[in-house]
């Protein structure tokens, strides 16, 4: 194989996966070594880490401002992606998670089977250990443990415009609390990004419902068959 070839791949998961198109070599392999760090600490495929990589680092070069926020952080892998991508722009990075796995499931997460209260129990010590080896300050970091219907209301005024929003929280009422809490601080031109869209009934649903409330019909672009992000659209004129 191609030196260009084994370099724009790596060992995820114990299989061997194309880990980007081919671009600048330097950026290249940051991103390869990044996912390989991160790989112990996220459930997150290599395409949606890849989309999370260039989304932040587009959020950058097109100037956009705000913060950088996770919903469903677990271990803090896919956040640590998010982190080390925008390393130079020393946002900060916003990361919401209960610890305690997740809420039980509601009636909007009908047709999602294996959805368990308590499953995907990260720690904030696991975080902190991911952006630690990835080299990231940790001033820079805002970590919320508890509830979003407690944590993002509260939070809201502090953490301001919003650059980028991955959303990675699998339930209905999770993805919903979610995009009713901070879709209103994205700026516009800024991502939104869906980890569980293409997986999980109840987030697709919430996501639905949601954009039937705001008239709002975005062009979703998919990362996979599982995730998905979108652009916010600029606000109509009055």
């Amino acid at each position: 194989m191609p030196k260009r070839a084994l370099r724009d791949r790596v060992i995820y998961g114990g299989k061997l996966v194309r880990a980007c198109r081919p671009g600048r070599p330097a950026e290249t392999a940051e991103m390869i070594w990044t996912f390989r760090t991160v790989a112990p600490f996220t459930g997150v495929d290599v395409p949606r880490l890849r989309d999370l990589w260039r989304l932040s680092r587009k959020a950058d070069e097109r100037g956009l401002p705000g913060a950088l926020v996770q919903c469903g952080t677990w271990n803090g892998g896919s956040a640590g992606v998010i982190a080390r991508a925008s390393r130079r722009s020393a946002r900060p990075l916003w990361l919401f998670d209960s610890f305690e796995g997740f809420p039980a499931p509601t009636p909007g997460d009908k047709g999602g089977s294996g959805l368990h209260a308590g499953d995907w129990r990260g720690t904030p010590s696991a975080v902190a250990e991911v952006m630690r080896r990835l080299g990231v300050d940790a001033r820079r970091l805002r970590v919320r443990p508890g509830w979003f219907k407690d944590t993002l209301p509260a939070a809201r005024e502090e953490i301001g415009p919003i650059a980028l929003l991955s959303i990675d929280a699998d339930l209905y009422q999770s993805v919903k609390e979610s995009l009713q809490y901070l879709y209103d601080l994205v700026v516009p031109g800024g991502y939104v990004v869906l980890d569980d869209y293409g997986f999980w009934p109840g987030c697709r649903r919430a996501v639905y419902e949601f954009f039937v409330e705001r008239d709002i019909t975005p062009a979703l672009v998919q990362s996979d068959v599982t995730g998905a992000w979108f652009e916010k659209p600029a606000e109509p004129t009055p």
